[in-house]
């Protein structure tokens, strides 16, 4: 209930936002469903402000779909979602392939996951941020 009026202004700025047609479906932690359709996509951003996610849907549904690699983005992340997802597909899919990518320039790298780091990794961007201020 606290992030309701969190909801409400997403659903006024996705109003708004030019929702394409993605390459690749987004599979939903809320229903674990994929889908391409922006509109439903736009709903589900919304709806997982206040609901609670089924993580292993999402994750079992892309693996039952093919889905082999899986990707998690963000500054400085120590990987916890990527760990969720290797006990989640440690019946189904034997060695899934699971990648930490900490920046834009990290992304264009292709390089493994690597389960023993310790840590997040330095972001130039976010310490120039931090200078500034």
């Amino acid at each position: 209930p606290l992030m309701a009026p969190a909801a409400a202004e997403l659903r006024a700025a996705l109003a708004d936002a030019d929702i394409r047609v993605p390459a690749a479906k987004l599979y939903s932690c809320l229903t674990g469903e994929a889908t391409a359709d922006p509109d439903r996509i736009r709903q589900l951003l919304v709806q997982g402000m206040t609901r609670p996610v089924d993580f292993h849907a999402a994750v079992t549904a892309a693996a039952h779909d093919g889905h082999r690699s899986f990707v998690e983005l963000g500054p400085g992340s120590p990987a916890r979602l990527l760990g969720l997802v290797g006990e989640t597909l440690a019946a189904e899919v034997p060695s899934p392939h699971l990648r930490l990518v900490s920046s834009d320039a990290e992304a264009k790298t292709p390089r493994p996951f690597q389960a023993g780091r310790s840590g997040p990794r330095p972001n130039p961007a976010r310490q120039a941020v931090d200078d500034a201020r």
